[in-house]
């Protein structure tokens, strides 16, 4: 299987909380953090003069752009065993959702948009830019994980689960 027939087996498990949407999972982008919401985005997306039909596609290729870039830090290769995604349906999504956030973030963050201040305000994007990188810790501040941490450990046990899953095809299929 290659990326583009896995990013199928995918771009159904999570979706955007509009009309119609279509995840056979229950899960939405917006559920994984406050910052991802649709205003945000329409907010910092290039086009301040963005049509709702056009923003919709929009949606559409962030969606498709954050599978593809879960599916490469995954897979090396487009030798993908179709078997991963029966045995373990749900497997991505942590990632996928982890890895809308950080593209969400980054988006608000590289933003050339005037009203992004009215939108976000200055303290709250410190505090995105922490939520995103973590802190290393020091004296006064212990440790914390940023998102980008947390997302590059969710890909390390997915790789876990499809190395597993290779291992165990091909000792049924002696």
């Amino acid at each position: 299987m290659t990326r583009a027939e896995a990013k199928t087996e995918l771009e159904n498990r999570i979706d955007f909380k509009i009309d119609n949407p279509t995840n056979n999972s229950g899960l939405f982008f917006e559920n994984q953090h406050p910052i991802i919401t649709l205003k945000n985005i329409r907010s910092v997306q290039p086009d301040k003069d963005i049509t709702d039909i056009d923003f919709g596609l929009y949606l559409i290729e962030l969606k498709e752009a954050v599978i593809f870039q879960v599916l490469a830090d995954v897979f090396d290769s487009d030798n993908i065993n179709p078997d991963i995604f029966s045995f373990y349906p749900s497997l991505f999504d942590n990632a996928i959702s982890m890895q809308m956030l950080v593209k969400v973030i980054n988006l608000i963050l590289s933003s050339k948009r005037s009203n992004l201040n009215e939108v976000i305000g200055k303290q709250a994007l410190q505090r995105i830019y922490f939520d995103l990188k973590g802190n290393k810790g020091s004296d006064k501040f212990p440790v914390a994980d940023g998102i980008e941490h947390k997302y590059r450990d969710e890909i390390v046990l997915i790789k876990q689960k499809t190395s597993e899953q290779k291992a165990f095809v091909s000792i049924t299929t002696r």
